[in-house]
């Protein structure tokens, strides 16, 4: 399928992982496959298709001190 996809010139991303099983992303096992629904969702991003994830809790550049809602990169503390 990845080759068809480059012979056309379809954008496509082909990822082994040593090891799984089925249902990737439903939940995390402690496999490789727990990182498909990240790498997808970064590939749909750079394709603008969504829109670029969000920088998890800690990622982010300190400075504006602002809550999420108002453009701040604050993280929410329970």
């Amino acid at each position: 399928m990845e080759q068809a996809c480059r012979e056309k010139g379809v954008p496509s991303s082909l990822h082994f992982y040593p090891s799984g099983g089925h249902g990737y992303g439903m939940e995390k096992r402690g496999q490789p496959t727990d990182k498909w629904p990240e790498a997808a969702e970064q590939w749909l991003a750079e394709r603008g298709i969504l829109p670029s994830p969000a920088p998890a809790c800690g990622d982010a550049p300190s400075g504006t001190g602002a809550p999420p809602e108002h453009g701040g990169n604050e993280c929410a503390r329970p």
